[in-house]
Formats: structure tokens, C-alpha cells, sequence
């Protein structure tokens, strides 16, 4: 029998490890309204109910990983340049660099010219920029497992990054082997969005279709606190606006487009399967003290390590990262949100009704708080970890 998600598509995650995976090829990817990926069978007759699609089905067999083994850091890249194209403390690209001086391959997901995500293996540094960067919204294409797997069992260096949940995918179809020369690297997650939504978003801000040349969700000016959408076309025109006022910036993290298996993600629980994971570290100001080294308005990442194989990893740069422990009374304020799944929006119904007929934009100021208080609450909890800080 085929794998029994396939008749429950809420619980899919579109990574499409049962179509690699299915060697009668019974199964395939489509998308539904919101363009999420789904699977489905096309030739159940062919269907010798091997149990390969149920085996690599991450929403059937998820897995934790080591227990008391996590090791958690902060760090900033010591390259200017590299942090000003990084969301947050440029450790993806430090741990690329040492990926490449072991000739090995970088796997992360860029955006193209009509603002699809899709995955994308480098191998230097000069195409390394095409990766960087956070991109809220789903990828468009499917988990590259038969690539992976093909340069892993060659004995390459593979570095491959993704969500929790593309990293248990991945796991999954190597059969939970843990390769030596292949680092997993996953990300704090807030839930994967909607591309129709995305789609939206840009006929809006680009009506004439013009060809994308760069998109940067997280533009770090005036700061990192305070950053930006910024997307360059290829007409040499572009468009920019802070995070208080751009319509997507404001609504992204507000579960009104996510995809719904994100709501009740297992992959987000820690101990993590993953080797490293990586993320913004938005409370650095709850730190007894900061060090001098580190450029805060220019971005600072969380580092968690779980496993003997990422700690190892991380040694090797500090030619690129400065790197500090964080304090273990800090970490247990944070990991809930990190694990915790992004809740249900009662005004979800009512925005996916409106986008249809108003603009984005309308449809995103009738449904969510108005950008003046957004951003005075986020002063304000600013403000109330600094004197917390002060008084301790």
C-alpha cells in the first residue's frame, strides 16, 4: 500500500523524498491553491507496495537527535561585506568558505529572475552570494536527494542547508546514515509561506513583470533591527521599504499564509537530527554584557551545535567568526521560541478572502495590527530586556 500522507495532504510537506524515493515511479509532486507542494499517485496500478514512500516520509518516521549533546554559541562574521549580505551574523557563509577549502559543494536555495526559490550547489566563493540571504517562502522545486546523495557517495565535502523539516527529508532518504564528509545545517524556523501570497505580493510591487536581479528580504539598512525589502530589477529600477511599512515584511510571521503542517511541525523540537543550526539572535541584549567585538546594528546569529561533527565544524572557523558561549542562563528564555510552531490566525479565513478581491496590501492592513503599534511594542520589549539586563 502507498504512503498513507498521500491521503491526508494537511500533513504533507511537499519534500517530495517519497517520488525519489519510489522506484515504480507511482508518485509525483502538484500544488495546491496556495502553491504548496503536495504529493499524490498517478499510477497506482504500478504500485508494488515496496514501503520505500512510507520509509523516507518524514511525517511517518521523524527523528530526534542526540540527547545532551547541543552545545550552544553566538557569533558574528569578521567580514563587513559578508555581513552586510547576510540576515543576520554571516555564519552560513563562514561555514561555506570552510566547505570549499576541503573542495567540497555548498547546497542552499537561491531566488531567480521570476522570484522562485529553487536549490542551487556552488562550489566557490565568487557564487556564494546567490545563497545568502533569508527567503520566506516555500521553495519551488523539490529536495535535490539523487544529487546529494551522488556527491556524498563520492566522498565529497557536501554542505546541505534547509528548514528542520527539509533536513529530516534529506536524513530520511540517506537512510539516517550519518555521512562524516556531509554537514547538515538547519534553521530557527517560523513556518514556510504561501508563493501564491508571494506571487501577489510582487504583480503588486512589479506590475510590469520586469526580470528580478536581486531580492533581499532582510536588507540591513538603516540597520539590522531595522531592516528592509529590497529588490533590484533588471531594468536597473528598484524598490525598497522598511519592515514597519512593506506589506510582506509585516505579515509574513503572522500565519496568515503559512503552510498548515507548520502549525503542529515536528521537525522544530529539539534535540534536532541536524548538525548545526543557525539563526538571529535577537536577544543578545539580555546578555549580562556584550562583547566589544561584535557590531550588534550589523547582525549577530545563534549557533546550536548537536553532535560531535558540528562542534568540529565550528572550531575551524574562527578565522572567519568570532565566537562566543552563550551563558546557560540565557539559552531556557529562548527555546521555546525556537522549538514552539507558529499559531493559528483567527483572521486567516478572512485575509485568504480578501486577497482575492482587494490587493495584498489591503487585504494585509485589514488583517493584522497597524504598523505604528507593531513597532512600539517592538521598542518596547527592547526597552524591558534592557532594564532587566541593568537591574540584574
Amino acid at each position: 500500500m502507498y504512503n498513507t500522507v498521500i491521503d491526508h495532504p494537511d500533513m504533507c510537506y511537499g519534500c517530495g523524498a517519497c517520488v525519489a524515493a519510489c522506484p515504480k515511479g507511482c508518485l509525483e509532486i502538484v500544488k495546491d491553491e496556495m502553491g504548496f507542494k503536495k504529493v499524490r499517485v498517478t499510477q497506482i496500478a504500478e504500485c508494488i507496495s515496496c514501503g520505500e514512500c512510507s520509509r523516507v516520509c518524514e511525517a511517518l518516521k521523524m527523528l530526534p537527535g542526540p540527547e545532551n549533546q547541543m552545545k550552544r554559541y553566538y557569533a558574528q562574521n569578521k567580514n563587513k561585506d559578508v555581513l552586510m549580505r547576510s540576515s543576520s551574523g554571516g555564519v552560513f557563509s563562514a561555514l561555506a568558505e570552510y566547505v570549499f577549502q576541503n573542495h567540497g559543494y555548498v547546497w542552499g536555495v537561491r531566488m531567480d529572475e521570476d522570484g522562485k526559490n529553487v536549490f542551487q550547489c556552488v562550489s566557490n566563493s565568487s557564487d556564494l552570494e546567490k545563497l545568502c540571504g533569508s527567503k520566506y517562502v516555500e521553495v519551488d522545486t523539490s529536495l535535490p536527494f539523487l544529487d546529494v546523495k551522488k556527491q556524498v557517495m563520492s566522498g565529497a565535502m557536501v554542505m546541505f542547508t534547509g528548514t528542520p523539516c527539509q533536513i529530516q527529508a534529506m536524513n530520511l532518504y540517506l537512510k539516517n546514515k550519518r555521512y562524516d564528509n556531509l554537514i547538515l545545517v538547519d534553521l530557527l524556523c517560523y513556518g514556510v509561506q504561501s508563493p501564491v501570497m508571494w506571487e501577489k505580493y510582487l504583480s503588486e510591487i512589479n506590475p510590469d513583470h520586469v526580470k528580478l536581479k536581486t531580492v533581499q528580504m532582510r536588507y540591513k539598512k538603516p540597520s539590522w533591527e531595522e531592516y528592509c525589502m529590497r529588490v533590484e530589477y533588471e531594468n536597473g529600477v528598484s524598490y525598497k521599504k522598511k519592515r514597519w511599512k512593506d506589506p510582506y515584511l509585516l505579515s509574513y510571521a503572522t500565519n496568515l499564509y503559512n503552510r498548515e503542517i507548520c502549525s503542529q511541525c515536528k521537525a522544530k523540537e529539539f534535540p534536532r537530527i541536524s548538525d548545526i543550526t543557525l539563526g538571529d539572535f535577537w536577544q543578545i541584549d539580555t546578555l549580562p554584557s556584550i562583547p566589544r567585538s561584535l557590531t550588534v546594528d550589523m547582525g549577530v546569529s545563534i549557533v546550536l551545535t548537536h553532535n560531535n561533527k558540528g562542534a568540529t565544524v565550528l572550531k575551524h572557523l574562527d578565522k572567519y567568526l568570532n565566537v562566543y558561549e552563550l551563558p546557560d542562563n540565557v539559552f531556557p528564555n529562548m527555546i521555546e521560541r525556537f522549538s514552539g510552531c507558529s499559531q493559528a490566525n483567527h483572521r486567516r479565513e478572512q485575509f485568504l478572502h480578501q486577497v482575492n478581491s482587494e490587493t495584498f496590501s489591503a487585504a494585509v492592513k485589514n488583517n493584522t495590527e497597524s504598523q505604528l503599534f507593531v513597532r512600539l511594542r517592538f521598542k518596547w520589549l527592547k526597552i524591558k530586556r534592557i532594564l532587566k539586563r541593568i537591574i540584574k
